[in-house]
């Protein structure tokens, strides 16, 4: 929130753009008025102050967790993979009760205080910080990633001034390395932080990742909060009696107690006093149980509903967003909006960048905000008296730096087309799509940073 506040993000990004691009079925959500969006900012600042000092813990999580994801939801153009991350967290807090302890809410009510809380609770944050490791992993096993070494390789190229290894960084060796290390780490980062044995070794390799990232790649804060999260792998009673790094008077206790019992003398765990933990009922267990078994299902499937559409998720964007598919696609080159009014015969070309921020120009080369621009234009044209102006769009784009394709047939007028969920025949899948003439004249190793898409 300082950030937007700070950077000023709040104005050109929600404010300027006469257009703002709602996720299917949001379409009735709109940036607030006047100042309306900065005092939203400045209210879930307040919030996470709150949540960070547990006071008020239950009302802040829900009100963050609302306020949160209307930002989120307004305009898929933003959208980013830790939004969506934060946006899932902040539910879940919402009914894990980490206020129990080290809080304000415990110091003013005593009843509340308890250090213990339930396993499932710990478990469902592992579990959801888990998922971007995973299915990230898995997402990096093709063809572009590992052996092309797209994009990874333009964005190394682009980062030379990196202190030190910045002129190695631009060789192909540096881009198999950061390729292949990346999906390894993804795929093994988790059980190798869940096997104490493991561990330390792999929080030092998460520490150089996420800062490698923080340094190289435009991804805000996803690499501090990734940091963070990973100590939820830590032994459940860190920080309090820490079994990460043992402190040398824990040693010395042990050497103690070894030698109370070679003296014949019994030795005695420290006693911990521990509020009760609050039990539920058989019944309200399973309730509780079976609506954990249904966002875990969820969460699960979700990431998976791409394989049921044709053709590369990175080209078509089908089935992309949601996936955890982070830092894979690189997508460039011209997209040109055609009108056509039918009635006059009079046919005229939009530039969006008229009409929408620079970001979300940038997002237009997804089909799907392609689609909704195409209707919001429509619509905009509809409200000044033209009934059936029809849009078509000739989309010449690169993946990855492969050979520039069509993306979308220019004869499918858009605006007639329904926007839903199902595949789009009118998105060229990638193999099939006609090869075009390049005509940006940006070159291959284009000087840009990456974006978690």
């Amino acid at each position: 929130m300082w950030r937007y506040i700070g950077y000023d993000w709040i104005k050109p990004s929600f404010i300027d753009p006469k257009f703002n691009f709602p996720f299917i079925g949001f379409g009735w959500l709109s940036p607030l008025p006047g100042a309306g969006m900065y005092m939203l900012f400045f209210l879930l600042g307040v919030l996470a102050v709150l949540i960070a000092i547990g006071l008020w813990y239950r009302i802040s999580m829900a009100l963050f967790f609302v306020a949160f994801s209307y930002i989120f939801l307004l305009d898929r153009t933003y959208y980013l993979n830790h939004f969506y991350l934060l946006c899932l967290l902040s539910f879940l807090m919402i009914f894990i009760p980490a206020h129990r302890d080290l809080s304000l809410d415990s110091r003013n009510n005593p009843n509340l205080r308890s250090t213990q809380a339930p396993a499932w609770a710990l478990w469902l944050l592992r579990f959801q910080i888990a998922l971007p490791y995973c299915f990230g992993g898995v997402a990096k096993i093709n063809n572009d990633w590992l052996f092309r070494l797209e994009p990874i390789g333009t964005w190394l190229k682009a980062s030379t001034d990196f202190p030190v290894i910045g002129a190695w960084l631009g060789t192909d060796s540096a881009a198999y390395l950061f390729s292949w290390s990346g999906m390894l780490f993804d795929l093994a980062i988790v059980p190798l932080l869940l096997w104490p044995r493991t561990r330390k070794a792999a929080f030092a390799a998460t520490l150089m990742f996420h800062l490698m990232n923080a340094r190289l790649f435009q991804i805000g804060i996803f690499p501090w909060f990734m940091i963070c999260a990973t100590t939820l792998y830590f032994a459940p009673d860190w920080p309090r009696h820490t079994r990460f790094w043992p402190k040398p008077d824990q040693k010395a206790v042990k050497k103690a107690r070894l030698r109370r019992t070679r003296k014949g003398a019994k030795a005695t765990a420290p006693v911990a006093v521990i509020a009760p933990a609050s039990e539920l009922s058989p019944q309200r267990w399973q309730i509780v149980a079976g609506l954990l078994a249904a966002y875990l299902a969820f969460q699960i499937i979700m990431p998976l509903r791409q394989l049921l559409y044709p053709g590369n998720p990175s080209w078509t964007n089908e089935g992309h967003m949601f996936s955890w598919r982070m830092k894979l696609t690189r997508k460039i080159g011209d997209v040109r909006f055609l009108m056509t009014d039918p009635d006059t015969k009079q046919e005229w070309e939009i530039d969006p960048r008229t009409l929408i921020g620079q970001r979300q120009s940038t997002a237009l080369t997804d089909p799907q905000i392609i689609h909704q621009f195409a209707h919001l234009l429509h619509h905009e044209y509809r409200e000044q008296g033209r009934e059936r102006v029809e849009v078509r769009v000739e989309a010449n784009l690169n993946l990855n730096s492969s050979p520039p394709r069509a993306l979308i047939d220019p004869q499918v007028d858009l605006a007639a087309e329904p926007r839903n969920l199902w595949h789009k025949p009118w998105i060229y899948l990638q193999d099939e799509a006609p090869l075009m003439k390049r005509t940006s004249s940006e070159p291959e190793a284009a000087k840009e940073k990456a974006v978690d898409q």
